[in-house]
């Protein structure tokens, strides 16, 4: 099992208090992502605003010669640091909302089922069956992964029965 960070708002204000301003922004943007709100948004034009005012100095005399610090701030233009920094977090997929452990144990049983019942067709089976759920006239293409599970998992409740 893979370790990841759950972002919440107790953690980005954590990471504000310390002066992490980086990680605060990108938990708030992905708490405003999963949640949008008007608080969220606030914060992360505070921390946007915070982060250029604090790191000023620190952009390229090329980069401050064709911006002031308002167009800095309007084209949300980061300091090379703070950049780095906030795609290696925003990027990161170790921070991620986690289900409840109940959701989690039931994704790992829908999936054990669902290779369970793939287990006991054959191709030709399987293939008439999902002409027979969807139609015949549906293409595969048109079929949503989420739906394929659904149809296969509707297979096994059929041979249950």
């Amino acid at each position: 099992m893979t370790p990841f960070i759950i972002p919440t708002h107790t953690l980005a204000k954590l990471y504000e208090s310390q002066g992490h301003y980086v990680p605060a922004l990108v938990i708030y943007e992905k708490l405003h992502d999963e949640n949008p709100s008007d608080e969220y948004k606030q914060k992360i034009k505070a921390l946007h605003d915070l982060i250029f005012e604090k790191n000023l100095d620190e952009y390229d005399k090329r980069i401050t010669a064709m911006f002031d610090q308002e167009e800095l701030k309007y084209f949300k233009i980061f300091p090379h640091k703070q950049y780095v920094e906030y795609k290696d977090i925003a990027q990161n997929e170790e921070i991620r909302f986690m289900e409840s452990p109940e959701k989690e144990l039931d994704h790992q049983a829908s999936l054990e089922k669902f290779v369970s019942v793939l287990k006991t067709l054959d191709s030709n089976n399987l293939q008439a069956s999902l002409q027979d759920y969807f139609g015949s006239d549906k293409k595969i293409a048109d079929i949503t992964i989420a739906d394929f599970i659904k149809a296969v998992e509707n297979l096994g409740n059929d041979e249950e029965d």
